[in-house]
C-alpha cells in the first residue's frame, strides 16, 4: 500500500497564493503531513503553509499521520477517491453574551422557527421569540404543561410534547391558548416529536410510539418491539430521516428505521453503537450522517454513520468537560465542522473538528449547563444554555468567511 499514488486536489479559496488555476498532484499514500506541507509549499509557492484539511463530500477531517492513515480511519474514504484539500478557516470568537431571566431553572431547550422553548424544572415551558435579522430574545409566554420537572421536550409544526418525572406525558396545540391535553401515563425520560409520529423514551429503556392524528383527542401509545432495548434510562432521542436514534445511561446509541407506510407508524432496529460512559445529550445533523453525543465522563463523541448499515461506525473522542457532558449540538446542520457542548464544570466549549485535541472557545457560564440549543442562521448561529439557574444565555457565533 506504500507505494499506491493518491490524487489530490488544492482548493485555493482561502490562501493568499499568485496561482489562480485549481491545483491537482499525486503524492505516495504514505506521505506524512509534514511531507505534504513541504508539498504544498513548493506547488503553491507559500512563505508559510497553512493548516490544511483533507474535504471529502462535505466532512473535513484533520491532516494527521499519513494520508493512509487517514484513509484506514474513515471507512467511507478511499484511495480511488480525490482528495480535496483546503485552508481551514477559524471559527470566530463568539460575541459577548446574553441573559434572559426564567421564573424556574431549565431543564430542556428546544429551538424552532425562530422561536425558544425552555423546559422548566416546575413542569413549565417558556416560550421566546427570536428576532430573525438582530438574534434578540424576547419571552412571549408561559405553557404550563405538567406539574414536576420536565424530562423530555420537543416541538413540531404547531405541536409541544413534554414528559416529566411524575410520568405524565403531555401534548399541546400551539396556535391556540395552548392548553396541554394529557396522554397516558409513561415513565418518560426524553421524547421525539415530528409532523406524524412521537417517539418516547422510558426510564426501563424502552420506546414507544405514538402515532399523531389530527382526529384524536389523545393519541394512542404502541411499544416498540424488540427484544434488544436498552438496558438504562433513555436520555436522549434525535432524528435523521428516515431514522431515529435514541441514547442511554448504559453507553449505548441505538439506530431505528422509521416506516412511514405502516399503520401505526413503526420502528425498527438498524444497529447498535457503544461508548464507554453513559450517555447524557445527542444532537444529529440535518442534512448528513452524523451524531455528537455528551457524556458521563465529560468526554464529547462525534460518530459518522453510513448509510449502508453494514458498515462501520466511526466515532471520534474529544477530551469534553470536567464532569458530565450534558449539552451538546452542530452550530450549524449544512456540514461546518463546528459544535458546542455544555458541562457541569460550568463551561461551554466550541470545537472544530478537524482539531480533536482542545476546544477552540472555551466560556465560564457561571453554573452547571444543563442543555444546549442551537438557532442556525445563514451567516450566524444563536447559541444558547440554560441550567441551574433561573437564566438562559444566549451567544451569537459568525459563521467563518468561506464555509
Amino acid at each position: 500500500m506504500s507505494d499506491s499514488q493518491v490524487q489530490i486536489e488544492f482548493d485555493l479559496t482561502n490562501v493568499s497564493t499568485d496561482i489562480d488555476e485549481t491545483q491537482n498532484i499525486q503524492i505516495p499514500i504514505s506521505t506524512s503531513t509534514e511531507e505534504f506541507n513541504d508539498y504544498a509549499k513548493a506547488i503553491l509557492e507559500l512563505d508559510e503553509v497553512p493548516t490544511f484539511a483533507y474535504m471529502v463530500s462535505s466532512f473535513e477531517y484533520p491532516l494527521t499521520g499519513s494520508i493512509g492513515e487517514l484513509i484506514n480511519h474513515h471507512s467511507h474514504l478511499s484511495a480511488e477517491d480525490t482528495l480535496l484539500v483546503k485552508a481551514v478557516v477559524a471559527l470566530p470568537a463568539p460575541e459577548d453574551g446574553k441573559t434572559t431571566p426564567t421564573d424556574q431553572w431549565i431543564q430542556n431547550l428546544v429551538v424552532h422557527d425562530n422561536k425558544v422553548f425552555a423546559g422548566l424544572i416546575n413542569g413549565d415551558v417558556a416560550q421566546h421569540t427570536v428576532n430573525a435579522n438582530t438574534l434578540a430574545i424576547t419571552p412571549a409566554r408561559t405553557i404550563n404543561m405538567a406539574e414536576a420537572p420536565l424530562r423530555g421536550l420537543a416541538v413540531s409544526g404547531d405541536r409541544l410534547m413534554t414528559g416529566a418525572r411524575d410520568k405524565s406525558l403531555h401534548m399541546a396545540t400551539l396556535k391556540s391558548a395552548a392548553t396541554s391535553v394529557p396522554l397516558p401515563e409513561c415513565p418518560t425520560a426524553a421524547v421525539f416529536l415530528s409532523k406524524t409520529l412521537a417517539v418516547v423514551g422510558t426510564e426501563s429503556g424502552k420506546l414507544y410510539t405514538v402515532d399523531i392524528k389530527s382526529d384524536e383527542a389523545t393519541p394512542t401509545l404502541f411499544p416498540v418491539e424488540d427484544t434488544e432495548h436498552h438496558q438504562q434510562t433513555v436520555t436522549a432521542l434525535a432524528y435523521n430521516y428516515p431514522f431515529v436514534f435514541s441514547a442511554s445511561h448504559d453507553g449505548t446509541i441505538r439506530q431505528w428505521h422509521v416506516n412511514d407506510l405502516a399503520t401505526p407508524r413503526t420502528v425498527a432496529p438498524v444497529r447498535t453503537m457503544r461508548s464507554s460512559s453513559a450517555v447524557w445529550a445527542m444532537d444529529a445533523r440535518q442534512v448528513s450522517p452524523q451524531l455528537v453525543t455528551g457524556q458521563a465522563d465529560g468526554s464529547v463523541r462525534v460518530w459518522t454513520v453510513p448509510d449502508d448499515v453494514n458498515a462501520a461506525v466511526h466515532s471520534a473522542k474529544l477530551p469534553g468537560h470536567r464532569g458530565p457532558a450534558a449539552g451538546v449540538a452542530f452550530l450549524w446542520s449544512s456540514g461546518q465542522p463546528f459544535i458546542v457542548s455544555g458541562g457541569f464544570d460550568c463551561k461551554l466549549r466550541y470545537w472544530d473538528l478537524r482539531n480533536h485535541d482542545a476546544p477552540v472557545h472555551e466560556l465560564e457560564v457561571g453554573h452547571r449547563v444543563h442543555c444546549v440549543a442551537v438557532a442556525p442562521h445563514n451567516e450566524s448561529a444563536l447559541v444558547l444554555a440554560g441550567g441551574a439557574e433561573k437564566t438562559m444565555w444566549s451567544w451569537v457565533v459568525r459563521r467563518p468567511e468561506g464555509l
